[in-house]
């Protein structure tokens, strides 16, 4: 017997509304499934193996980066790659892939990169991980970045594993001159960064000063310079951003701090007791070559920034 639409429809009629009901209801479940859970062991279990990529030049094998892999993980849709801030103290995310294999690169020579890596996946709006693998380190002896055919770096490049590098021996000098440690600013290392390319154009620090206005107000929306501190004998402006230290042409961060160390205002400038947090940016310039950027400052910037962003 041929079936029309009609009869599809009068057989539908005749369905038990019990079994509609559940049918509905199995529906609507589906429609609120929660994220995949990742295996418990996750990457915890495996061993991710660190090896020197290599790749031809001119009938030559060069090292182009430190490539990271691991085993997939079922039920993952990704992964994120971290690396551990020894100075910030803190670990970021610096790529996520869908690949069970990232190649480190953009590293100046003595830098040291600790890695670790988890799987995540993501479904209904939300996102479960998977526990984290053992960190790696990566040594880099010489200095590692792509280059182009004619074997010329192809982009210049911040290594923020030197630049922590440096900020930590620079806390270093600054305990061996009887002077307290300063803590990592992640707002300065951001000013050190656009300080670093300005240098690397124009090496003084002549725009130091704007550069610093211009980062508070197009960043953050404040125009204020100083921060009002009342005392005894009266009040008192303590400037958001202090001052800073640059140099170049230091092949790595043990260079960059032995030649401020050897230089008297530079080093007076290092270990100045008012000073009370900072930050160090490492760039490598294509074509122009190494510069380093120390910037400090007599409050807690990242603090001070958040309570006038609030206000404003």
């Amino acid at each position: 017997m041929r079936v029309t639409e009609s009869t599809k429809l009068s057989t539908l009629r005749k369905l038990n509304i019990k079994t509609v009901a559940v049918v509905i209801a199995i529906i609507v479940g589906l429609a609120s499934v929660p994220a995949q859970t990742i295996k418990a062991d996750s990457l915890a279990k495996t061993k991710i193996t660190v090896k020197k990529q290599k790749s031809k030049l001119w009938g030559r094998k060069y090292v182009t980066g430190f490539k990271i892999s691991w085993k997939k993980v079922k039920g993952a849709k990704g992964y994120k790659v971290y690396a551990y801030g020894v100075a910030s103290k803190k670990w970021r995310c610096i790529k996520t892939t869908k690949k069970t294999s990232y190649t480190l690169t953009r590293l100046i020579s003595k830098s040291k990169a600790k890695i670790k890596v988890r799987a995540y996946n993501n479904s209904d709006g939300s996102t479960t991980y998977g526990k984290f693998s053992k960190s790696v380190t990566c040594k880099a002896k010489d200095e590692v970045y792509k280059v182009n055919n004619d074997g010329e770096m192809k982009k210049s490049f911040f290594d923020r594993f030197s630049a922590e590098q440096a900020f930590v021996l620079q806390n270093k000098m600054r305990k061996d001159a009887g002077v307290s440690n300063i803590k990592w600013s992640e707002r300065l290392y951001e000013l050190c960064e656009i300080r670093a390319k300005q240098i690397s154009k124009d090496f003084s620090h002549d725009k130091f000063d704007s550069t610093s206005k211009s980062y508070l107000k197009d960043n953050y929306g404040i125009t204020e310079v100083f921060v009002m501190h009342s005392e005894e004998d009266g009040n008192y402006g303590v400037p958001i951003i202090g001052t800073e230290n640059i140099s170049t042409g230091q092949m790595d961060y043990k260079e960059a701090m032995e030649s401020w160390k050897n230089s008297k205002p530079h080093y007076n400038n290092l270990i100045g007791k008012d000073h009370k947090v900072g930050a160090i940016a490492c760039y490598k310039g294509k074509g122009t070559g190494h510069f380093w950027v120390a910037i400090f400052g007599y409050m807690d910037v990242d603090k001070v920034v958040e309570e006038l962003k609030t206000k404003n």
